[in-house]
């Protein structure tokens, strides 16, 4: 699961502490990754931020992924399924999702890609 988020974005800042503890739920899994990606936030003016909001997961900066994934609204959500995709080539868009939404109802959509019962 990739969240694109950026610290000017009221939605993407309200949803962190949820994002946190859905991280902590997939810190045993092997199949389900989830990625913090930040875009347009300068890269001191994040690691302040991250800092003082104290994120407990990894944050990386995605700026170049701005167009690739054609992002306009924040934030965005997508679920990948790298299922079959080797080395270097990137997976398959399963889920997209713009604006705030329940972590619940990404995890539904993560399971359901996985074929998980609810």
């Amino acid at each position: 699961m990739v969240d694109f988020w950026a610290t000017w974005c009221a939605p993407c800042v309200k949803e962190l502490p949820d994002l946190a503890a859905y991280h902590e739920r997939l810190s045993s899994r092997t199949d389900v990754a989830f990625l913090s990606f930040n875009v347009t936030d300068e890269r001191e003016t994040l690691a302040a931020f991250v800092k003082d909001k104290k994120i407990a997961f990894p944050v990386y900066k995605a700026d170049a992924l701005i167009g690739a994934y054609e992002l306009a609204v924040f934030p965005t959500k997508l679920v990948v399924d790298m299922r079959g995709a080797g080395p270097g080539q990137p997976g398959v868009v399963r889920f997209r999702r713009e604006g705030a939404a329940p972590v619940a109802s990404i995890e539904a959509r993560v399971a359901e890609v996985l074929g998980e019962k609810p």
